[in-house]
């Protein structure tokens, strides 16, 4: 007897086979078929799942309106964002003074630029880590709280996403205690994303 299908085997579990057919599958599986006894017995364990089921089924008129809505929903495109490197312009580290050379002035200072914005950080040592505050700052005047909801996050290429932020309503952001390491700044403007790549955050 060639194998029975899934049909037959549920009607044998079901007891609704004719009383000739039920004696050829008794003794195909009694011939220790492995692959039809292991058929049987998943058959068994899900007939007896779906009897232990009491959900009870929306009348067929509510799932027609639950369907008709579903497909009326507009599909959100994805958002594909635009990644921007930022220029540095400024750098306090790279201004030597007698002052700087004696370690006096230990907040380090950068600009950085874009079309868009540009962006101010300092970086100051704290113990054997480094804290790191920034602002984001728009071209025009009246964009004064347009980066207010700019997500800053920072990583790194071994634990990628170390820390993240949102700014405040002045576009500031910190991050505090961040271990000596070289790591990337990304901000997330909403329409595209500017990375401030390579920041070294150092112990002289």
């Amino acid at each position: 007897m060639v194998h029975p299908t899934y049909e037959i085997l549920i009607d044998y579990i079901e007891n609704e086979l004719p009383k000739a057919e039920r004696v050829k599958v008794d003794d195909h599986l009694s011939q220790s078929c492995e692959e039809c006894n292991a058929k049987l017995t998943q058959l068994r364990m899900v007939l007896d799942s779906i009897k232990e089921d009491k959900t009870i089924a929306p009348p067929p008129d509510v799932l027609r309106r639950a369907i008709a809505t579903h497909a009326k929903q507009p599909t959100t495109p994805s958002r594909s964002l635009i990644q921007v490197l930022a220029e540095l312009l400024f750098d306090s580290q790279l201004q030597l003074s007698p002052m700087a050379a004696r370690g006096i002035a230990r907040t380090r200072q950068m600009l950085f630029t874009t079309q868009q914005v540009d962006i101010d950080l300092h970086i100051t040592p704290e113990h054997t880590d480094h804290n790191l505050t920034g602002q984001i700052l728009g071209r025009e005047q009246d964009d004064e709280e347009q980066y207010s909801t700019a997500f800053v996050s920072l990583q790194s290429d071994t634990s990628g996403t170390l820390k993240g932020t949102e700014a405040d309503s002045l576009g500031q952001f910190t991050f505090k205690q961040i271990p000596p390491g070289v790591y990337d700044l990304v901000i997330d403007l909403g329409n595209q994303e500017v990375a401030i790549a390579g920041l070294e955050l150092i112990n002289d």
